[in-house]
């Protein structure tokens, strides 16, 4: 179990149970030529290798934790593999006891123990059903679905430099380890909406879902708030002044179902917690 901001130390492995199986080692880069780097290019996107699933939608449910775990295992088989797959946000939801069902922002790291310990099955053995109505519905595939489930055996914190007892996080490491080890699930911390809703999936998402393009970048005052909430997105690029990200509320969301933010400024303290 790991409390605060972990410093994990394995790289994330791939192999899939029962119907798949074969484990593939990492201990080099995973993105396109297996060498690990410490120069990396000033500006990367694996959309250019075709290395990102498609857009999903979390619909009414806030659920964008289970969205971008679930995308960064895919992009991963894709990496090493070239297998591409549309694994089940559903069972996490379900599935994971640490989960909060759709009301749950912080359980990156439980969700990423769980596909080591279990794996995810197919989305088509768990469909994804609670962006109609926001609520987790009885599901049974915590038992049924089990002849084919895709593990990965490690997972590590992007961006952090031990020195002594003392860890920082870095942006330029987060996209020297993104450049080498894959597309990862990104928190980012934003301020409640107050308007007197106690919706959560409302409050924790209204500045991103009023996104319509164009680089983000809200003051300190705004990202630094009490109060602050999460959403969760995969980062998947970057360039010298912004990072790009893939949401979850589908694909005429933003730009294409994507989103641009600020980089080099820690926007929305979003160095503590970026998981692949």
């Amino acid at each position: 179990m790991f409390f605060g901001a972990p410093v994990i130390i394995f790289a994330m492995f791939i192999s899939a149970s029962a119907a798949i199986r074969g484990t593939l080692s990492r201990p080099k880069r995973s993105a396109l030529d297996n060498t690990l780097s410490t120069s990396f290019p000033s500006s990367f996107d694996y959309r250019d290798f075709g290395k990102i699933t498609s857009v999903k939608n979390q619909g009414k449910c806030g659920s964008a934790w289970a969205h971008a775990v679930v995308a960064s295992i895919e992009s991963q088989y894709l990496l090493r593999q070239n297998l591409s797959l549309d694994l089940s946000e559903q069972d996490l939801l379900n599935c994971e006891m640490r989960s909060d069902l759709c009301y749950s922002g912080d359980v990156i790291i439980p969700s990423f123990e769980y596909a080591t310990d279990v794996g995810l099955p197919l989305e088509s053995c768990a469909p994804y059903v609670s962006g109609i109505n926001g609520n987790v519905e009885i599901y049974e595939g915590c038992e049924s679905c089990t002849t084919q489930r895709y593990k990965i055996a490690g997972f590590r914190q992007y961006g952090a430099i031990k020195s002594g007892n003392t860890v920082t996080y870095s942006e330029a490491k987060i996209a020297e380890d993104l450049y080498n080890f894959g597309p990862a699930a990104a928190v980012i911390y934003l301020p409640p909406r107050n308007n007197g809703t106690h919706d959560f999936y409302d409050n924790v998402n209204h500045l991103i879902k009023n996104y319509t393009g164009g680089i983000l970048d809200y003051s300190s005052t705004v990202c630094n708030a009490r109060c602050m909430q999460m959403t969760v997105v995969l980062l998947v690029g970057y360039t010298p002044d912004y990072w790009i990200a893939k949401g979850s509320f589908g694909s005429t969301w933003g730009e294409n179902g994507y989103m641009r933010f600020k980089r080099g400024t820690n926007f929305c303290s979003m160095t503590k917690r970026v998981i692949a």
